[in-house]
């Protein structure tokens, strides 16, 4: 029995030891803690009137609540943390939807960008966000078991967005006068939308195209000087566009530098602008009228037309003839200023050779205008019919018939085909045996285009002529509309040749007529005897 008892004792303390053991290691093998997030805006000013992005960052003091953890981010990192902020109740808006930014230790924090629309015209001051964090952690961990506890949190927190005060720019091009392959100038606009004036300002103009350069380079500076709230200035630029560049907008930028009210000096850059060139200067030809024609001199009419889009100082124009058998006589003329839109009439005298033949013939209108120098537009083609040839007179018998062994009048019909008013018309005829002209030359002093006249020649024919046509010669010497003394061809017209009236000496040789001149004076005496 003795011994029974001293079992018992000894299985209670046993037992009582082994419980104690199992509480002091189950006190001492598991730890707990939290994460503890907040957001912050590192820079917190946003401009009014335009999408800003405003910066966060996520901080993390984290606590450990229970034991001993090997390392404090075992309990106190909060994971797979999603950001959402919301601007309800200002006039703000915020663009960006959630955003996952990973895990957010105690030693670092994480970061997200949110786009927040400013209205233009917001009144300036503090504006707060509200930012909802969800995340995950481990609150506990019990090693003994190796079992952990985990948990999910979302919390709210709000963050400062202060709508700044002070200067604030927008710009704009105006206009820029300057055409492709041309130089001009460029006119920005630059208005202060601000709250504040400011002093001191410069505005700096910068191209981002080569084809397009500002100040003879990439970039020119104006100063403009102070510029109060709600003022615009305005500022030139020297401009060229280079040879060929197409015509579009050109990008580029502006950046305004300036001092606030506070003598600080503050810059705001990236303000879109465009540079524009204008199109190349065109001509077109319109209304032409010509009277060219294989071997005489004619005259082109054309009406020259300013398509475009600038005007044209002190135009000259010239004539390009289609080949060497056409001759234009003075191809360049000066035609003045032509507005756009504006036409004008020039006229030219042309020469087509007698080697040259009829049909249609391309002409090439060139022209040249002053835009800082001498600019030349794209030449002009176009089309000019050239006639046939054509006798510069008609010449048609009247009278035009001698009896064999005398004379007669002969009348020419002699019309001016030309297209102008001839002078000093000196008329030549030539006959051959047999017949033949005494008076073998007449003049007029005028004839019109169209204009007939019968010019008289007196024409004999020999005795021994035959009945029939024989050919006369006739030409003209003239002097035409420009003073230029002139040579028609030779024009061949018929004069009819009849017999005379008969008896003996429409029958005996004239030899034999001679003879009797001879003998009758011999038979008077011989009779008288």
């Amino acid at each position: 029995m003795r011994r029974s008892a001293v079992l018992a004792v000894v299985v209670v303390v046993s037992v009582g030891s082994l419980a104690g053991a199992v509480a002091a290691q189950s006190g001492q093998s598991g730890y707990g803690g939290e994460p503890s997030l907040d957001v912050l805006a590192p820079s917190p000013t946003v401009p009014p009137g335009e999408r800003a992005s405003l910066r966060l960052q996520v901080t993390n003091d984290g606590e450990v609540t229970t034991g001993v953890p090997p390392a404090r981010g075992a309990v106190t990192t909060a994971r797979s943390v999603e950001l959402e902020a919301d601007a309800d109740g200002t006039p703000l808006t915020v663009r960006s939807g959630r955003q996952a930014i990973g895990s957010v230790t105690e030693s670092r924090p994480g970061s997200a960008t949110l786009a927040v629309e400013v209205p233009d015209g917001v009144e300036p001051g503090t504006y707060q966000l509200d930012v909802e964090l969800s995340y995950s952690y481990t609150d506990r961990v019990f090693t003994f078991f190796e079992q952990t506890n985990e948990r999910t949190e979302t919390v709210t927190r709000t963050v400062d967005v202060v709508v700044e005060e002070g200067p604030r720019f927008e710009a704009r091009t105006v206009e820029t006068d300057v055409g492709v392959g041309g130089s001009g100038t460029a006119t920005v606009a630059v208005t202060n939308v601000g709250t504040e004036p400011a002093d001191d300002v410069t505005v700096t103009v910068e191209s981002g195209s080569r084809q397009v350069t500002v100040g003879g380079a990439s970039s020119a500076r104006a100063a403009v000087g102070r510029l109060g709230a709600g003022e615009t200035a305005t500022t030139r630029y020297d401009v060229e566009a280079a040879d060929g560049a197409t015509v579009r907008a050109f990008p580029a930028s502006a950046t305004v530098a300036y001092d606030d009210a506070d003598g600080l000096a503050g810059a705001e850059g990236n303000l879109s602008l465009a540079l524009t060139p204008r199109p190349e200067a065109s001509v077109a030809v319109d209304d032409v009228a010509s009277s060219l024609r294989v071997s005489e001199e004619g005259r082109l009419e054309v009406t020259v037309r300013n398509d475009g889009p600038t005007a044209l100082s002190n135009a000259v124009v010239r004539l390009r003839p289609p080949s060497s058998n056409v001759e234009v006589l003075e191809p360049e003329t000066a035609v003045g200023d032509l507005a756009a839109g504006e036409s004008t009439t020039v006229d030219f005298d042309v020469e087509v050779a007698d080697a040259a033949r009829a049909g249609s013939r391309q002409f090439t209108l060139e022209t040249e205008y002053e835009d800082d120098g001498t600019r030349s537009v794209d030449p002009v083609r176009f089309g000019v019919e050239v006639q046939e040839s054509r006798d510069a007179f008609a010449v048609e018998t009247r009278d035009a018939t001698v009896t064999a062994g005398g004379g007669a009048r002969v009348v020419l019909s002699v019309t001016n085909q030309r297209d102008e008013r001839v002078t000093d018309v000196s008329a030549k005829l030539f006959a051959s045996s047999p017949l033949s002209a005494a008076d073998d030359e007449a003049y007029v002093a005028a004839l019109d285009s169209g204009e007939t006249v019968a010019v008289p020649f007196r024409v004999s024919a020999g005795g021994d002529a035959l009945a029939k046509a024989y050919p006369v010669a006739v030409d003209f010497q003239y002097v035409d509309a420009d003073g230029e003394t002139r040579l028609s061809e030779s024009y061949r017209r018929p004069v009819t040749v009849t017999a005379g009236d008969g008896g003996l000496l429409s029958v005996v040789p004239l030899g034999a007529l001679a003879v009797v001149a001879l003998l009758l004076p011999a038979a008077a005496l011989f009779r008288r005897r």
